[in-house]
């Protein structure tokens, strides 16, 4: 679940952070609250996505080759719900989208060549500061309210899992042409937007990408 803009600056944290700061147990019952520690922007770069495991996604095992980190999803899924609990902004991306749904109850396709195909690549090939699709906005949505007078915008993709079913209290904002979920928000929440593109790679020459860290951002001091 990628918080930051530039995914060179979430790993020189996290190294910094890793050196500075003791291991925090996945699922120990004596832990602190993990919302009242440092939390580590990580970086979403496709060279280090995972998947959410088929246990949290409430999906069958696809039967392909995949990387899984099952602590990680532990880790992250009690994270979660302790932000969503205090009312913290959240952004998610790409895997954080599918994280946020998962846990809140909905459910994801697992492999969308196998289980939605489509002629949309969601899938692409660097360089990923380049557009892939297009997606609509949903009217009436945050993301809409963001691009006023846009229908539609385009955006990069590299991913092969994706939201299915939103989860209760989830609301889509955007969907790609094939019908897969795009971006989803909470309006319960204070801020809880996540998205399934990578705006980080893009914010440096797509003001619009740029516009959705400034909202994340703003709502920090709301």
């Amino acid at each position: 679940m990628d918080v930051s803009p530039n995914a060179g600056s979430a790993a020189t944290a996290q190294a910094k952070l890793e050196k500075e700061s003791p291991a925090l147990p996945p699922d120990s019952a004596s832990s602190p609250s993990l919302s009242t520690r440092s939390v580590v922007p990580e970086d979403s770069s496709p060279a280090r996505a995972s998947n959410i495991t088929a246990s949290i996604a409430d999906a069958g095992a696809t039967g392909r080759s995949e990387v899984l980190s099952p602590e990680r999803d532990r880790m992250e899924s009690r994270l979660l719900a302790e932000v969503i609990a205090a009312d913290k902004p959240i952004l998610g991306i790409c895997r954080g989208i599918q994280l946020i749904n998962a846990c809140l109850g909905g459910t994801l396709w697992q492999d969308l060549p196998t289980e939605h195909p489509s002629d949309i690549e969601h899938h692409m090939k660097p360089p990923y500061d380049a557009f892939g699709h297009t997606v609509s906005l949903t009217p009436g949505t945050p993301l809409a309210g963001l691009f006023a007078g846009q229908s539609e915008i385009a955006v990069n993709s590299y991913h092969h899992q994706a939201v299915r079913e939103p989860a209760p209290g989830l609301e889509v904002m955007a969907t790609a042409p094939d019908g897969v979920i795009e971006a989803i928000w909470r309006p319960a929440s204070r801020f809880l937007w996540a998205v399934q593109w990578h705006p980080e790679f893009l914010y440096r020459v797509d003001p619009r990408s740029q516009a959705i860290f400034d909202s994340f951002v703003s709502a920090m001091y709301r």
